[in-house]
């Protein structure tokens, strides 16, 4: 019986011939990554087991791309405990190339058919270019052992079809789907993104698709690797599910008819289409994250913000989502649209993300392509946020109120 490209990634990890969902193995990582945190407090490190060094330092990465750039001295010098940290232990750190999820496939980190383990759920982004990524896992038992204990998800199969409609981006589908299966429609489910559609769809759109798969209360999600992705390289970059595959359930969902959708305040389960939440004025927008600040994203926005000027009772903020990508917008005059519509242009970083910086307060409302919308998650408990794709979030901060972007595309 065929096996999905989950459970073979899973398998080859695991040292087994084959696995099965809900069977415990434990796996030996391909590339385990995580960001700042080895010398939080509430953050257990190695020498408090009695260990003095890494079982792989040569599998693990780190990231700094929170409280960054540094603001004040007390975050300069954690920064500076993280670099000892990576030094000390031998791992390779990245610092402001951007944020880690996008950085991992920029630099070729993680490819297509690996295990990507992390401490952060948003990782699953990865599964866009056909690795499988695990986020929640626990780290110190990786570092110190080179292993963990994982039991092997069942794998849920979405089949899209249909064409993308105009101004309709990968955020828009992942909400309306979670409106069809539920916040926990996929629950410790690996999402398996397929179909007509999907192939169609850019890798920037599908890492989308991918990272937001926690809104479904998904282990993972993944698409298999395609003429697209093959070229990423690696020994396991044509790992696919066999076409026989046993998978929990299949759901077939047309796109054709999709619209703006947005997650409205202050949980992401309470998706609507935009329409609903039409007029309601903003003060903050904000385009960047790990789930939508790509180029395919920039791209979105600038063709709203080309010859407009944002409203001057909205701050808009755009923060690439990493170095290269900055680059290419730069390169493509991305950046000096965005910059002569008003708007104003951060390097690759975190922070907006999570109100570490551009904070809202108290009353505010924001309209943001970032990953969560819980009170308190930009700044004040207070603000509201609606989470939106690009093309949204671009086509709102020129009218001050949330509006339908597509009636900015025209026809």
């Amino acid at each position: 019986m065929g096996k999905t490209i989950s459970e073979k990634i899973i398998a080859r990890v695991a040292g087994k011939a084959e696995v099965n969902p809900g069977e415990v193995v434990w796996v030996i990582p391909d590339l385990t990554g995580a960001y700042d945190f080895p010398i939080l407090e509430n953050t257990p490190n190695i020498e408090n087991v009695g260990a003095s060094k890494l079982k792989n330092p040569d599998k693990i990465i780190l990231f700094i791309d929170h409280l960054f750039p540094t603001k004040t001295a007390g975050e300069a010098e954690f920064h500076a405990k993280t670099r000892a940290w990576a030094h000390k232990y031998g791992v390779k750190l990245y610092e402001g190339e951007g944020i880690g999820h996008q950085v991992a496939i920029d630099l070729g980190l993680v490819r297509p058919g690996m295990f990507y383990a992390h401490h952060d759920t948003q990782v699953t982004g990865v599964g866009g270019i056909g690795a499988l990524a695990i986020g929640a896992l626990p780290l110190l038992e990786i570092y110190t052992r080179g292993k963990t204990w994982l039991k092997v998800p069942a794998t849920i199969r979405y089949n899209f079809t249909g064409k993308q409609p105009k101004g309709i981006m990968a955020r828009d589908i992942m909400l309306k789907l979670i409106t069809e299966i539920g916040v926990d429609g996929a629950l410790y489910r690996v999402m398996e993104f397929g179909g007509a559609a999907i192939t169609e769809m850019s890798i920037d759109e599908r890492v989308t698709m991918c990272n937001l798969a926690n809104y479904a209360g998904a282990k993972s999600a993944i698409v298999n690797p395609d003429e697209k992705t093959f070229d990423m390289g690696g020994p396991f970059g044509k790992t696919v599910s066999d076409p026989d595959a046993t998978y929990e359930k299949i759901i077939n969902f047309n796109i054709s008819s999709a619209e703006p959708y947005v997650a409205a305040p202050s949980d992401v389960s309470n998706c609507k289409p935009l329409q609903e939440v039409e007029g309601v004025p903003i003060d903050v927008g904000y385009i960047g994250s790990c789930a939508s600040g790509r180029l395919e994203d920039l791209r979105a926005a600038a063709t709203i913000l080309k010859g407009k000027r944002v409203s001057p009772k909205v701050k808009l903020y755009i923060v690439p989502s990493s170095r290269k990508i900055m680059n290419s917008a730069i390169k493509e005059g991305l950046i000096q649209t965005f910059i002569e519509a008003g708007a104003v242009v951060f390097p690759p970083t975190c922070d907006f993300c999570w109100g570490a910086l551009g904070a809202m307060g108290s009353g505010e409302t924001a309209i943001t392509t970032g990953t969560l919308n819980l009170a308190g998650r930009m700044g004040s408990e207070k603000a509201n946020i609606y989470l939106a794709n690009a093309y949204s979030v671009a086509a709102s901060s020129t009218e001050g109120r949330i509006i339908d972007p597509r009636a900015l595309l025209g026809s």
